[in-house]
């Protein structure tokens, strides 16, 4: 059976629609075992990895189940588990580990140690280097594709990064005109993460739209995303603004993960098809197929909308902060 629920979490359509559609439907314990599986998922990229702590999460679960800890013998590294599970109600009576483990290797907790940041808006000295940052981040992978990066040019079909990507970002992040950008630096000058933070107003409200998250992959876990959005939030509010929206890529699942934590909420879903290419099914990916694309290293990002700025009040399964 741990068998079966791990084989059925390997489908990220399962993974991608089991808060929304499917948890109400199980029974508690049902309920645990998935809830720990999809926050694992969201969480690493490596096959491995994702194997090993599930295993570890569902003895721990059972009640330091040594049946189900025995299968983890064949893998290397050390499970994660998440520091507030312990908390939740499980199946039971949570037991011990199922082993014992060396000190240097007892189960991980925590993320690295935080890093601290210097934080400055709008430096044009800042333009050129955070620009050259964010378009090598994000060229590491299309899961940050959205949207937006469509109607902007970025992406020419959905799949993948335009070939002239880091010119694209310079231009992109050289026109400050109602926007603002954020360049966060470690003590040693790196750029550790940039943000553009969008200004909008319609007849009837102002709100703001984050059109670029983007942290060092080396630095996640390390509170940099949360630092930054800290200073996002500040800068909205003291604006008076109430709503800040940002759209994220399908299957960025990470991201998604990072920003529900920080209290956003999916409002929307967009859909998009090519009228001229309706041999290649439309040029956008389709998440009804059932081989989970292939995944990039899941930096949180927010995406961008049309004719140079973004459709914000129509983000792709947007996230807007709960009221």
């Amino acid at each position: 059976m741990v068998t079966w629920f791990h084989e059925i979490l390997q489908d990220w359509y399962f993974r991608s629609i089991w808060r929304s559609e499917l948890r109400a439907n199980y029974t508690l314990d049902v309920r645990n075992i998935f809830d720990a599986g999809v926050e694992i998922y969201e969480r690493e990229s490596d096959p491995a990895r994702r194997e090993r702590e599930f295993f570890s999460a569902v003895a721990y679960l059972f009640g330091g189940c040594r049946v189900v800890g025995e299968w983890l013998d064949h893998l290397e590294t050390v499970p994660v588990i998440p520091s507030d599970w312990r908390r939740r109600q499980i199946i039971g009576r949570p037991g011990p580990r199922y082993r014992e483990v060396p000190a240097e290797a007892r189960l991980q907790t925590e993320g690295i140690p935080p890093v601290t940041l210097d934080l400055r808006w709008n430096g044009p000295e800042d333009v050129p280097l955070a620009a050259g940052f964010a378009s090598r981040v994000i060229s590491q992978g299309v899961d940050y594709i959205s949207h937006g990066e469509i109607q902007t040019g970025l992406s020419p079909d959905g799949r993948s990064w335009a070939d002239n990507l880091p010119a694209l970002y310079l231009a992109d992040f050289s026109d400050l005109k109602d926007r603002d950008l954020l360049v966060a630096r470690t003590p040693d000058k790196a750029i550790a993460a940039v943000a553009i933070l969008a200004w909008e107003e319609t007849p009837r409200m102002r709100f703001a739209v984050i059109e670029d998250l983007v942290v060092d992959p080396a630095l996640r876990s390390a509170g940099v995303g949360a630092r930054v959005l800290e200073a996002l939030f500040a800068r909205v509010q003291g604006r008076g603004v109430a709503w800040v929206f940002l759209e994220s890529g399908l299957r960025n699942e990470r991201a998604h993960a990072f920003f529900r934590r920080h209290g956003f909420a999916e409002v929307s879903h967009v859909f998009a098809r090519r009228l001229d290419d309706q041999a290649a099914g439309g040029g956008v990916p389709d998440r009804s197929s059932g081989t989970e694309p292939p995944r990039g290293k899941a930096t949180p990002k927010a995406g961008r909308g049309r004719a140079g700025r973004r459709t914000s009040a129509k983000p792709d399964r947007a996230l807007s902060p709960r009221p």
